[in-house]
């Protein structure tokens, strides 16, 4: 058996039938929200890939995915308007991890959520960044599909439309510098051989178009 089933029917599991999860994000934020670095109004917007790569990332291991679900679909509530500090500074020292920690389980618990499942998804929303180290099966897949996200195409995508609108990348030249550290940092921190497959094809995306970047802008990138 390759999954725990559990959580009926609000929270169904099936990557082609999100509702459910779109039913947690409306709890939290209602009929939309805005995310901070690019303003724009969402009902979601990086949960359904994530959870599609913790599937791919998870194939042929026995896990509770009802666990991991949670966790995708809850994993960074606090990187949007109205659940994160608007002053500059602050937000600059913004816990969004510790903020989905304190958010989360109340969220679960009005979607009937099974409590005795409510820690365990907190753990994997704990160690779900690059950084971090799981202690649980679930975080680890977690986590590795959350290093797939940000590279090849969609990790492009998620830097470059964020130029000039987030306050990590003032131009271009800073959200390049992002994904040449991107590139060096996260494939030696990857956690499963299936991972690293699925990767591949990704981290070849992301060197061409650095290299793209290089060859045609030389030293005139802003």
């Amino acid at each position: 058996m390759q999954r725990v089933p559990a959580v009926r029917p609000l929270l169904r599991r099936r990557q082609d039938h999100p509702v459910s999860g779109k039913c947690l994000f409306a709890k939290l934020f209602g009929n939309g929200s805005n995310r901070k670095p690019c303003q724009q109004r969402n009902s979601a917007t990086s949960q359904p890939r994530l959870y599609a790569l913790t599937l791919a990332v998870g194939k042929g291991r026995t896990y509770d995915d009802d666990v991991v679900f949670a966790a995708a679909w809850l994993h960074d509530p606090g990187v949007f308007t109205g659940h994160s500090p608007e002053d500059p500074v602050s937000l600059a020292q913004w816990d969004h991890v510790g903020y989905a920690i304190d958010v989360a389980p109340g969220i679960l618990r009005q979607a009937g959520f099974p409590e005795h499942k409510i820690e365990a998804v907190i753990e994997a929303i704990r160690t779900h960044q690059p950084a971090d180290r799981p202690m649980s099966l679930e975080g680890a897949i977690l986590r590795d599909a959350d290093i797939l996200e940000q590279l090849g195409a969609i990790g492009i995508l998620r830097t470059v439309c964020n130029a000039g609108r987030d306050t990590r990348f003032p131009a271009f030249t800073a959200a390049v510098q992002y994904l040449q550290r991107i590139l060096m940092e996260l494939p030696g921190q990857i956690e499963f051989e299936t991972t690293r497959t699925l990767a591949r094809p990704k981290i070849e995306a992301l060197e061409s178009f650095l290299k793209a970047v290089e060859a045609e802008a030389k030293p005139a990138l802003y």
